[in-house]
Parts: structure tokens; C-alpha cells; sequence
């Protein structure tokens, strides 16, 4: 492999990477919710779960079909 091409292949790959953090960023910002948990507390017999949904505008935590926190950020 000559100069050339290595620095061709390493231009190529360095644009597909920076499209790639364009377009991650440009989703994130653009959408409410986008980091989906999922948290399981034993605690003896009883098991409970807590649900996380959160972005750069919203936070929502769900325990057992409660809401407990819904926050709008702007």
C-alpha cells in the first residue's frame, strides 16, 4: 500500500465518522427521550421494577405503572 491510498482510506473513514456524530447528535437533540432503563430492586419476596426514560428535554421515571416523575426541561 503506497502513501496515497492510506491517506485516501484514512480521509474516507474520517468523513463516515464525522456523518455519523452529526447524525447522533442531530437525533438526540431532536427527539424527547433517548436512554431507555430498566431497574429491578429485590428486596426479599417482593420485586419491584423502576422504568427510566430520559433525554436532553424530558425525565420520566415510572415505578410499577406509577408515575413518579415526569420534568419538562426548556
Amino acid at each position: 500500500m503506497d502513501c496515497c491510498n492510506r491517506k485516501r482510506i484514512l480521509m474516507i473513514m474520517t468523513s463516515a465518522c464525522a456523518c455519523a456524530a452529526f447524525g447522533l447528535l442531530s437525533i438526540a437533540v431532536a427527539t424527547d427521550y433517548w436512554l431507555f432503563t430498566k431497574d429491578r430492586q429485590d428486596i426479599g419476596n417482593n420485586v419491584t421494577h423502576k422504568y427510566f426514560w430520559s433525554g436532553l428535554w424530558r425525565k420520566c421515571i415510572v415505578d410499577d405503572c406509577k408515575i413518579i416523575l415526569m420534568h419538562k426541561d426548556m
